[in-house]
């Protein structure tokens, strides 16, 4: 009987103990900052990187209390994770050392009634820490989280953080945590949540994926310049290409964003985002760069001139006068001094084919006459060939696709004086026409010098120009595909914008999974189809005007020389009699 009071009465001991100590356990959890903010960091981050590998920065400035108040805050990071402490007295980084960027930021503005705005953007500027979307605890005081929230918000918004956690601090370490509330707000859809502080199971609810649906959000975007395809603009404020195509498809199908395009002569807005620029700027510090290149390309005219009158003059040249003087004389001498074996004039032979005559030859004789039969043959059909392809051939020339195709041509090239350096002149050489060229062929042609030389061009330019849309059918152009030099496209986005983060994610993986590239291939051939009708087949092979033109011309000159001889042969017969008849 007294073994089991015993036993009754140590079965309550004990549970009053353990009760006793779960309490203890509570209220210590409730007047203690710890138990949140491990929770907060220990939740999934958005950046797809587990927070067991995350770095963590303490931004703090000379007048926080969190070391009084709240001891175990900062030895609870600096136990777990890489953690880096910025106080207020800076060091300027060395820029040789590459510096780490923290995931996790705890914003110490403990000891201050009202928000420090200056000495925050100033620690921010000078010493970025920090990735855009880094996860931010914010400790302030409750007297400056109920008077000057809205400058708390205002700086965070200005500096583009979007997760953040502003926590009014409990006075000290052994004052309840069950009435304070976390604080955070979507600026895209101006919602405001509250979360208490001892309330961890609820705490993710404090850090939502804000960047999933920007409500209307308009991103204003700077087109320094047209690039074809990806950005151009035939009338004034409206852009097409493969950008405004993209942007527009994944900003307002999944992200509910819109975007505005700012022409760089009139702005009227702040631009976010710059596409264009040459250089890397200071007020936009984050970029994507593309995948393809650009850079400077030759921008060269087809030489569709087929010297058809030179072709057809041919059997009149200087050469061919001299390939048949030749062959009388050689013919001529062959008969004098050889008149045994040439009984007949061979030239008749060769140019007439007198074959009746082949018997009266010997052997030797007849070898001799048929190669010089056989040479006639051939330097007829080659003529002919060639006069045949002049007429039927479109495409008789080849393009140079490399550069050094280009430089084996007879091409020449024309160079502003802004465009030529030492690397230009290096590569090109005795192709590149002199500045006194230039400026005569400037005054002499004008514009039109391009459609007789190559020239340097942007290959965005060059590619535009040489497109269908451009395309003159009396000054064909090309591309010539290599690139003298080679350079990047980028975007390029202001320090702060919240868009870039999630923009690159998006860029990249319609490059990976090739929907950039289709949607480029898409823009050129709809550039096609549109802006010009397909050539008809029959134009390929088409004996032109101006061919019919000059066999006419031909053929009026031999008239008129075969009239002459015969007016002149007419007369000299005529005297002869008229002489012998007086005589």
């Amino acid at each position: 009987m007294l073994s089991a009071r015993f036993n009754c009465i140590l079965c309550w001991f004990c549970a009053s103990v353990i009760g006793l100590r779960a309490e203890l356990g509570t209220i210590l959890d409730s007047c203690s900052l710890s138990p949140a903010v491990e929770t907060i960091i220990q939740l999934q981050h958005q950046r797809f990187v587990h927070n067991n590998h995350a770095d963590v920065c303490i931004i703090s400035t000379n007048n926080s209390t969190l070391d009084q108040t709240h001891p175990t805050v900062k030895a609870l990071f600096i136990s777990n994770y890489p953690t880096k402490l910025v106080a207020e007295k800076l060091v300027a980084p060395d820029s040789t050392i590459k510096q780490k960027l923290a995931s996790i930021v705890l914003l110490d503005a403990s000891g201050w009634e009202q928000f420090p705005v200056q000495q925050f953007t100033h620690q921010f500027s000078v010493n970025p820490s920090h990735f855009i979307d880094a996860r931010f605890i914010v400790l302030v005081t409750r007297s400056c989280f109920s008077d000057d929230r809205r400058n708390i918000i205002q700086f965070l918004n200005d500096q583009g953080i979007l997760n953040y956690a502003i926590i009014p601090m409990p006075s000290s370490a052994s004052e309840p945590v069950h009435n304070i509330s976390v604080y955070t707000e979507n600026r895209f859809s101006n919602e405001t949540i509250f979360v208490q502080l001892g309330d961890l199971h609820n705490l993710h609810r404090i850090y939502p994926n804000k960047l999933t649906n920007f409500h209307g959000y308009t991103v204003f975007m700077e087109i320094i310049r047209d690039d074809f395809p990806y950005v151009v603009s035939y009338t004034k404020g409206y852009y097409s290409g493969v950008i405004p195509l993209v942007l527009s498809s994944f900003g307002m199908q999944f992200l509910n964003l819109s975007f505005f395009y700012i022409d760089p002569n009139f702005k009227s807005n702040q631009p976010e985002v710059q596409f264009g620029l040459i250089t890397q700027q200071d007020d936009f510090q984050q970029q994507i760069v593309f995948r393809e290149m650009t850079g400077m390309c030759l921008l060269c005219p087809e030489n569709t001139h087929r010297y058809f009158s030179a072709h057809l003059m041919i059997p009149f040249s200087v050469e061919f006068s001299i390939l048949l003087g030749t062959m009388i004389i050689c013919c001529t001498l062959l008969r004098l001094l050889f008149p045994d074996l040439f009984r007949f004039d061979p030239l008749c032979f060769i140019l007439f084919g007198a074959y009746r005559t082949a018997c009266n030859h010997n052997l030797y004789t007849q070898l001799l006459l048929f190669l010089f039969a056989m040479l006639s043959f051939f330097l007829t059909k080659a003529y002919n060939s060639q006069i045949l392809s002049l007429i039927s051939f479109r495409n008789f020339h080849t393009r140079s696709n490399t550069i050094d195709e280009f430089m084996q041509s007879d091409y020449m090239v024309l160079a502003h004086q802004n465009q030529r350096s030492q690397f230009i002149e290096d590569i090109l050489g005795s192709k590149l026409l002199s500045s006194e060229d230039e400026q005569r062929l400037s005054a002499k042609f004008g514009v039109d010098m391009h459609f007789f030389h190559c020239s340097l061009q942007r290959c965005c330019d060059a590619f535009e120009l040489s497109s269908v849309y451009f395309q003159d059918e009396s000054h064909p152009i090309y591309t010539v595909k290599e690139k003298l030099f080679s350079d990047i496209f980028r975007f390029q986005f202001v320090a702060n914008s919240p868009f870039a983060t999630v923009w690159k994610r998006y860029f990249g993986w319609t490059n990976d999974a090739g929907l950039w590239n289709y949607v480029i291939q898409y823009t050129l051939n709809l550039m096609r189809v549109r802006l010009k009708a397909p050539t008809p087949p029959l134009s390929e092979v088409l004996f032109t005007f101006e061919y019919l033109m000059t066999v006419w011309q031909l053929l009026a000159v031999g008239w008129i020389i075969s009239f002459v001889v015969f007016i002149i042969e007419y007369f000299s017969a005529w005297k002869i009699f008229t002489n012998s008849r007086f005589k």
